[in-house]
């Protein structure tokens, strides 16, 4: 899902994300990544915080270290 948002992001397109379905990638990315440390073993950059009520995508893109 991060690739697809990185290559909409990077050819100015805007698709429609459905919250149901990213659910479960934010929970495992969250189980599984932390917030902090970042780098060396997890190579992430820090968490962009976003609003608890954003759209999914844009908290877990956010979680990936990217800037919604």
């Amino acid at each position: 899902m991060l690739h697809t948002w990185d290559l909409a992001k990077a050819t100015g397109q805007s698709p429609a994300w459905d919250d149901e379905v990213l659910a479960a990638p934010l929970a495992a990315m969250q189980r599984a990544v932390p917030r902090e440390p970042r780098g060396g073993q997890v190579p992430f950059g820090p968490v962009v915080d976003v609003p608890e009520d954003a759209p999914a995508i844009d908290r877990l893109v956010g979680w990936y270290g990217r800037k919604p």
